[in-house]
């Protein structure tokens, strides 16, 4: 049983090789379906990009040469080849930890044409989804992907890997987009693109999908498709003069002894006047420099880029070996996951013997019986290993250090949501909250470790938070809205005092519902505005009211949390009828329940008629100020640039 892999990509196929195996997604989803028929092989996904196509699979069976050759027989099947032929020896296999080190050095951009490219972490996710939908995968490949695509993250975000120019190929692309301010919608040639150098700079100008690109050859004329971009036209290379005029950017990279774009030439042809950029690669030099001399052309050459290619190179090697060994430390926990899986069943049956023979003889007895088989069952140097294993661990709680985070996860739903709170949430070791908040969650984060409690336990609730991670425990304590505003930041920071605990506390912010409330309705907390919760659990109501009075005083935008309960049903009257001592009854105000969640409804109405709203403990009720109006179903409240600046300008 294990992964196994074959791979066609750009390190051993050229590209008319990978171009039959550039499957449609009806030939994807065949293939796909085919392997998981076959006995034995319960688990499928397939990965297709320009660069690369993967056949990745999880097998039960054994022989690992029937898998691979039933993985070969799909592939060429869908092909319609018979035999491998010569196409076999541009065919890579890998299997169980080569298979494992290579997805993750595929998600990371490192087994890439360009180290570190971005485009490939989106690819592995978008073929693990597609498998996930079709139903090929299950527990093994689901977690192989999931792990290596957050093995991918944390090297993105803890390198330059991804942020450093590679060579003067990619260099020359940057330097047009520069030159030109955007390559969208633009007119490149490269000359040379079946070289080396040359074929780097088509393939980075391709994964933009921005410009229009065409190639030149030798050989012929056609149009070919290429995946995921436009049209890239290829010209006989006795025309490239011809369609000069037209170029907004020239990329040249070839081994000619002499010029292959004169500037006397250059100047013939090109009629139109525009900026271009002129960008020579090639040693010796194949466009003449003198280009410059007319028009408003600019012009680099390879001088210009091999510096700064230096530098990014020996930039990049040294972010790859790091990236490599951060890779490390996720692989070892993916195989450690793996073989645990593998043995699970052993795994649960031991279990089940050992609770029979304590529940007979005692849980010492059984234990003692326990560890006297992994001592038959093991020679010294195993047996070594296995005491060895429980010391590290005993020594890796002693040396552990844990965290906490107060995270404000916004209004509940995922586009709401920072990607500091999504970073913390997925790095944590337990996920904490009210019941309600952690249901949110759960279908976002559905294999996170959650330890949830009802409402009115919060001290219990941070208490407990608190002396997870003072074990060690990287803990995610969770809030709708921000943390630090009616969150559990402050309480947690409370009982840490308490308990004399010196776990690191970090409040992570969150959209909070009066900003979420107020994009629903227009722009209503444009100038001065103050937040006032109507539960009396923790604040007297006396002491509510008299803030909502200094509020109305002092004609700020009020917004009201928890603004209706079973038990409080006549509160929100009884501010309305405050705020109407200073402000008028027809004064807007809007009501928002659940804002930014699935069953978000809104309502505009006045301060008057306030009292027959709908409210209840999941709206949020935002009371304008004596300039606040209504325009076109919106809520606007003047920040005051009209009467300073006057509108008498704007048309």
């Amino acid at each position: 049983m294990g992964i196994q892999i074959i791979s066609v990509s750009h390190k051993k196929a050229p590209l008319k090789i990978r171009e039959l195996f550039s499957f449609t997604q009806d030939q994807q989803d065949r293939i796909m379906k085919t392997m998981i028929s076959y006995p034995g092989i319960p688990e499928c996904v397939l990965l297709s990009t320009c660069n690369r196509t993967e056949l990745y699979v999880y097998a039960d069976y054994q022989n690992k040469s029937y898998v691979f050759h039933r993985m070969e027989d799909v592939l060429l099947g869908e092909m319609g080849v018979d035999s491998a032929g010569e196409i076999g020896e541009y065919l890579l296999f890998y299997n169980n930890d080569s298979a494992v080190d290579h997805l993750f050095r595929v998600a990371a951009g490192l087994d890439s044409m360009v180290i570190g490219e971005d485009q490939i972490l989106g690819q592995v996710k978008e073929a693990h989804a597609r498998a996930r939908k079709l139903g090929t995968t299950k527990a093994f490949l689901n977690t192989f992907f999931r792990d290596a695509v957050t093995a991918a993250k944390k090297v993105k975000t803890d390198t330059d890997l991804s942020r450093t120019s590679v060579s003067t190929a990619t260099l020359a692309v940057k330097a047009a987009e520069k030159a030109l301010g955007s390559l969208q919608d633009k007119n490149v040639m490269i000359i040379g693109a079946t070289g080396k150098i040359g074929g780097i700079v088509l393939m980075n100008m391709a994964s933009l999908n921005q410009a229009h690109i065409y190639v030149t050859t030798r050989r012929n004329r056609l149009l070919m498709k290429h995946k995921d971009t436009d049209d890239i036209t290829i010209l006989d290379f006795d025309e490239r003069y011809d369609y000069l005029d037209r170029m907004d950017a020239v990329i040249s990279a070839t081994a000619s002894p002499h010029y292959i774009l004169t500037a006397a030439r250059m100047k013939q042809v090109m009629t139109t006047v525009k900026p271009r950029v002129f960008i020579d690669l090639a040693v010796p030099m194949d466009i003449e420099s003198k280009v410059t001399s007319f028009g408003r052309n600019r012009y680099y050459n390879i001088d210009d880029f091999t510096k700064i290619a230096r530098r990014n190179n020996e930039r990049k090697i040294h972010e790859a070996e790091t990236a490599e060994a951060m890779l490390e430390e996720f692989t070892v926990k993916f195989r450690q996951w793996y073989v645990f899986q593998k043995y699970i069943r052993q795994t649960m049956d031991l279990k089940k013997r050992f609770m029979e023979e304590a529940g007979e003889k005692g849980i010492s007895k059984a234990f003692d019986h326990l560890l006297f088989h992994v001592r038959d069952c093991n020679d010294p140097r195993d047996l070594e290993q296995f005491f060895r294993c429980l010391t590290a661990e005993n020594q890796e709680k002693e040396k552990k250090v844990g965290k906490l985070y107060a995270v404000g996860f916004g209004p509940g739903g995922y586009d709401h949501m920072t990607s500091k709170a999504i970073k913390v949430i997925e790095e944590a070791d337990i996920v904490t909250g009210y019941t309600t908040y952690i249901e949110m969650l759960k279908k976002y984060f559905p294999d996170k470790k959650y330890v949830a409690s009802p409402m009115k336990k919060e001290i219990d609730r941070c208490a407990m938070a608190v002396d997870l991670a003072d074990e060690g425990n990287v803990v995610a304590m969770v809030s709708s809205g921000d943390s630090g505003i009616y969150g559990m930041a402050g309480i947690l920071l409370e009982i840490a005092n308490e308990k004399e605990s010196d776990v690191e506390i970090e409040t992570v912010p969150g959209v909070t519902a009066a900003s979420a409330a107020a994009s629903v309705l227009g722009a209503p907390l444009m100038h001065d505005f103050t937040v006032i919760s109507l539960s009396d659990l923790m604040t007297p109501l006396d002491l509510i009211m008299k803030r909502v009075d200094c509020a109305g005083q002092g004609d700020f935008i009020v917004c009201l949390y928890n603004p209706k309960s079973k038990k409080r049903v006549d509160y929100v009257e009884r501010a309305a009828d405050i705020l109407m001592r200073y402000r008028g009854e027809d004064t807007p105000v809007g009501i928002v329940r659940n804002a930014g969640r699935d069953d978000e409804s809104s309502t505009v109405t006045t301060l008057g008629a306030l009292k027959d709203a709908d409210i209840d403990m999941f709206s949020v009720v935002i009371i304008g100020n004596s300039n606040t109006y209504i325009k076109n179903g919106k809520i606007i409240t003047p920040r005051g640039y009209q009467d300073k600046y006057g509108f008498s300008n704007v048309e």
